[in-house]
């Protein structure tokens, strides 16, 4: 059934003098490292893939489903690394998803080594995005009288269903064989996504995103054993122009059970009175050398509480190969087949 989002069709064609289009975000961030901040690509010194799905308050009528597949690469003797990236964003009910996103990135990243044990890697980014949507899937004003909708044909001037523009991002992490800090900028041209592009006075801004990432990695292995022992706490804030958002929490790794819990919002705001609270991430899976796979629920702390509207997500990552380069096993996976204890650079 076709579905009355009048609102949304106004957000995403530019009807208003100007809108501003968020990105849309993974709880289990630290699965998909490239899309957090391009600076991680070729931090594992081998071949990593990655996938991410997440599926958006299923449970409403209208839901957003997102999904992405990575793999990034280091080149040891060069000290270069690259990455890829291609994503789906999908907004509508089931059957009926008249907005499409799909887009597709590549990654140059360089590593500096500061000291034995630190390393520093910055990294650009260069986007392809391209934006489609189905109008058989919308309701205009002219097609609805006191009735409801009428079936006729619309009358309104409807633009091309298509819109396709570049995008430019950067970022840089300091990595230590149990600690990193990075900082990236997505979007720095902050490009006009309006289906109506050639009107000058309409925009559809994909503002800048500014983000802030770290964490700290704590080994509790047996020195004798080849299985991780280990917690990880980290955290993640996040800026696109109106919106900030924190996410903090743990994650666990008992080889080969992992479970973790995190924390997003940003309590110290308020809009229209209400504190911006959005949920509590619980995450399971299972994760050995060379592979993980993990599954989380966005329990929803904000007033979607009230209509069961949470989020489910799935990843899976593996790893090929290593350097003679050892690099700082921040995503827990015990070392990727290498000796996690390791952490000095060949310079």
């Amino acid at each position: 059934m076709k579905k009355n989002i009048l609102l949304i069709l106004a957000a995403c064609l530019g009807f208003l003098a100007e809108t501003k289009a968020q990105d849309p975000q993974y709880s289990q961030f630290f699965a998909s490292p490239l899309l957090l901040n391009p600076a991680f690509a070729g931090s594992t010194q081998g071949l990593r893939f990655s996938a991410n799905y997440r599926n958006q308050w299923p449970q409403l009528s209208s839901q957003f489903v997102t999904t992405s597949a990575s793999f990034d690469y280091h080149f040891a003797n060069v000290r270069s690394s690259i990455g890829v990236i291609a994503r789906t964003d999908q907004q509508g009910s089931e059957g009926n998803t008249p907005i499409n996103s799909t887009e597709g990135s590549l990654i140059y990243s360089y590593m500096i080594p500061i000291s034995e044990r630190v390393i520093v890697q910055p990294a650009l980014q260069m986007t392809y995005m391209q934006r489609s949507l189905r109008y058989n899937d919308l309701i205009f004003p002219d097609q609805l009288n006191n009735a409801g909708f009428t079936g006729n044909l619309t009358r309104e001037n409807i633009p091309n269903n298509t819109i396709g523009f570049m995008d430019f991002s950067t970022g840089v992490v300091v990595l230590s064989s149990n600690f990193w800090f990075g900082l990236s900028a997505h979007h720095l041209t902050q490009p006009n996504q309006s289906f109506f592009a050639e009107a000058q006075d309409v925009k559809s801004v994909l503002k800048m995103k500014l983000s802030a990432q770290g964490g700290y990695r704590y080994d509790f292995s047996d020195h004798y054993s080849n299985s991780e022992r280990s917690i990880t706490t980290s955290f993640i804030y996040r800026n696109q122009s109106p919106s900030n958002a924190i996410s903090i929490g743990s994650q666990v790794v008992l080889e080969p059970i992992t479970f973790g819990v995190w924390y997003r919002g940003f309590p110290v705001e308020q809009y229209q009175s209400i504190t911006q609270q959005d949920a509590f991430v619980f995450m399971a899976g299972i994760q050995t050398k060379g592979f993980s796979f993990g599954y989380s629920y966005d329990a929803a702390i904000s007033k979607l509480y009230n209509y069961n509207a949470g989020a489910h997500e799935i990843s899976l990552m593996y790893f090929f190969g290593s350097q003679d380069v050892i690099c700082p096993d921040i995503y827990g996976s015990g070392g990727y087949g290498r000796n996690p204890r390791r952490s000095t650079w060949r310079r």
